[in-house]
């Protein structure tokens, strides 16, 4: 796509505010390290302690912390490692960590099975998939989002001016709508497809473009796309800017999806540091749920989540939706299971992978004897 000055303008004002829940492919360099070969072997299962209502305070560690390097996505659904790095949960339980920015999971795969790669907040794309198919033992441990209800985190976004033109999903016949990852496969590509064959539509109904999100509100404001699957907080920003209007939430579609997990490598699913740190990320996504759905320290969380994503305007935070964050730790499987049909379905997987191979509850199921479950 030919992008005018002014597009590219438009572009720099977006970057800002960033915040993809990695379902963009393709990811930024990790911190180079020398490789650790993989050790294949099961994480052994570790013995929870007495269940407790809530963790007391811990002095600071003497011992020199352990450090674990994370690769994140700098977006606010990254919120229960940054609010469990600033309010020092991690250092309670002597751990420093190391993060990077990742743009998506397909890359840091290679960096996970080798150790440089301790933990990554990612999606499951068809790349990961492949990759478990190939006898890389990396394990998805716990939610890092989800769609959940009345939060609607990602959206169908339609141009304003055609707006009135589209009142139901078969009105996008003959349309041209943006998707990030609908040629390598998502989990917001595969609701999309879904929701178009419900309507009695397939692709070749439409014609889609593979775009990254902030090339999306370009693309609407230039008016090359009618319609987008948009993020946010992207889509509050082209909401305010006039370019286009929330035609219908995804949460309305396919409510609590499962869009990206927490996943460990291999050598750190093995150590101490791997319980630990669960019981530190679920503090974090704790507090994080108490201040967005109890309103209880919602104002000071804020800072916390604007420094971790980047986001300049303040302001964004009391009009966007959220990413919904498991305070159990939780995965929607069933959901999963879905995305993993539409895979092999578009012919990305040959197969589909056991998720009980996949997935791993242990360090959760650690972290919750220590917490107890979380109340509503």
């Amino acid at each position: 796509m030919k992008i005018s000055e002014w597009c590219k303008d438009q572009v720099q004002i977006l970057l800002a505010a960033i915040v993809s829940i990695a379902v963009i492919v393709g990811c930024s360099q990790p911190p180079a390290s020398t490789p650790t070969p993989v050790d294949s072997s099961k994480p052994a299962a570790q013995k929870p302690v007495a269940q407790e209502s809530k963790p007391a305070a811990q002095p600071k560690p003497t011992a020199a912390p352990a450090t674990v390097v994370v690769a994140t996505s700098a977006a606010v659904s990254d919120a229960g490692i940054a609010i469990a790095e600033a309010r020092g949960y991690l250092e309670q339980e002597g751990i420093k960590v190391e993060k990077f920015v990742v743009k998506g999971g397909v890359d840091v795969i290679g960096s996970m099975a080798t150790g440089e790669v301790d933990v990554a907040g990612i999606a499951a794309t068809p790349g990961f998939y492949n990759a478990t198919m190939r006898d890389v033992p990396i394990k998805i441990v716990a939610d890092k989002s989800h769609l959940a209800p009345g939060q609607p985190f990602m959206s169908l976004m339609v141009r304003k001016d055609i707006a009135g033109d589209i009142k139901e999903v078969r009105d996008l016949k003959g349309k041209t709508v943006a998707v990030n990852a609908i040629e390598t496969g998502s989990a917001g590509s595969s609701i999309f497809l879904r929701v178009l064959k419900a309507a009695g539509l397939s692709l070749s109904d439409i014609k889609t473009v593979d775009l990254a999100f902030p090339e999306m509100n370009v693309a609407m404001g230039n008016k090359s796309i009618d319609a987008a699957v948009q993020i946010e907080p992207l889509a509050t920003v082209g909401i305010n800017q006039g370019i286009f209007v929330r035609w219908k939430g995804f949460d309305e579609f396919s409510p609590n999806h499962q869009i990206s997990g927490l996943f460990y490598s291999p050598k750190f699913a093995k150590t101490e540091a791997a319980n630990k740190f669960m019981l530190a990320y679920l503090r974090g996504v704790r507090d994080f749920n108490d201040g967005l759905n109890k309103k209880k320290g919602w104002n000071e969380i804020v800072p916390i989540l604007q420094e971790s994503a980047a986001i300049k305007d303040s302001a964004l935070f009391d009009k966007m939706a959220y990413a919904g964050l498991n305070p159990d730790g939780q995965l929607n499987i069933e959901s999963m299971n879905e995305d993993l049909k539409s895979y092999v379905e578009q012919g990305f997987l040959k197969e589909k992978p056991d998720l009980n191979k996949v997935i791993d509850l242990q360090f959760v199921e650690y972290a919750i004897a220590r917490l107890g479950k979380y109340q509503k």
